[in-house]
């Protein structure tokens, strides 16, 4: 289903011209294929199993995963691709394919579309409710919201995004978003919108790190990624997250390390290049002191 925002009054808010936004559901059991680009994925009654590739990712009951749509135009993109293989691949995102075994629900909209989604909620909300790449552990307002409109579609009550729709959705997305306001503390900036947003071009970094930890990239490129500096990108990394980029990289990789060998069973040479590693050697070192016990014995034992 789609909605597009009903025009109102200007005493009552600001008027976004085709504000557009599509709403999916899928049934349990149900795998549905989508781009992971401006996709909000909703786990209602029970996780739901995102797969990008390789890469596995869980949702709680209750959660939702954020991926924001790319910024970047093509013109952008084909001049920087010439120096950075990985802003081709920021236009282009993989596909990811979702799986849950109760109801689970997809937004998606345009980058445009979530700016102006976020505008328009930033009327009944004091706090950020610009949505933020990534998990969000407690979205379980969100759910209700977001499910109360698909009922009241399906059911032919509405067509269009209201006030009371909006009022619903931003205090969803500012409950939802709450769980950020610890990391948000500890970014620059003079006020929380200001830090929020510091925050948001960090966390699309670790998203990258989540989603492509099998690409080989440095910390310039995800330094450009955030638009930040090489220094200036890890002293505010170190300072909001306590840990290193590199380090953050690392445990995605031994962890999809872990999923390839234990549940795909490829062998540890196979499973060196698919995590992103450059030699069997250093890989095996960096599993064992991971994970206690060596990457054979892990491929030797049976998948739960």
């Amino acid at each position: 289903m789609e909605f597009r925002s009903q025009p109102l009054p200007p005493n009552q808010l600001a008027q976004a011209d085709c504000l557009g936004l599509q709403i999916d559901f899928a049934l349990p059991g149900q795998r549905i294929h989508f781009p992971a680009a401006g996709i909000l994925v909703l786990a209602l009654r029970d996780s739901v199993k995102l797969q990008c590739g390789d890469i596995p990712l869980e949702i709680p009951k209750g959660s939702v995963y954020f991926v924001p749509a790319s910024q970047r135009t093509r013109a952008a993109v084909a001049q920087a691709s010439s120096s950075n293989e990985l802003a081709t691949e920021q236009y282009l995102p993989p596909t990811l394919s979702a799986h849950s075994r109760g109801l689970m629900i997809v937004m998606r909209a345009s980058h445009i579309t979530w700016r102006a989604l976020g505008k328009l909620m930033q009327k009944f909300s004091k706090h950020s409710v610009h949505p933020i790449p990534g998990l969000w552990p407690d979205a379980r307002a969100l759910c209700r919201a977001v499910l109360d409109l698909m009922h009241r579609y399906h059911a032919g009550q509405i067509r269009f995004l209201d006030v009371q729709d909006l009022f619903r959705l931003s205090h969803g997305f500012e409950t939802a978003l709450r769980s950020f306001e610890e990391q948000a503390q500890r970014c620059p900036g003079r006020g929380m919108p200001q830090k929020f947003h510091v925050l948001r071009r960090l966390m699309r970094v670790r998203q990258l790190m989540l989603l492509q930890c099998n690409q080989r990239f440095n910390v310039e490129q995800m330094a450009a990624h955030a638009n930040y500096s090489r220094a200036h990108f890890l002293h505010i990394y170190r300072a909001v997250f306590a840990e290193t980029p590199h380090a953050h990289l690392l445990e995605h990789r031994l962890r999809l390390a872990q999923h390839l060998l234990g549940d795909r069973g490829l062998s540890v040479n196979e499973t060196t290049l698919a995590a992103g590693f450059e030699d069997r050697s250093s890989f095996s070192k960096l599993f064992h002191r991971r994970f206690g016990r060596t990457a054979v014995s892990m491929r030797q034992t049976p998948a739960a």
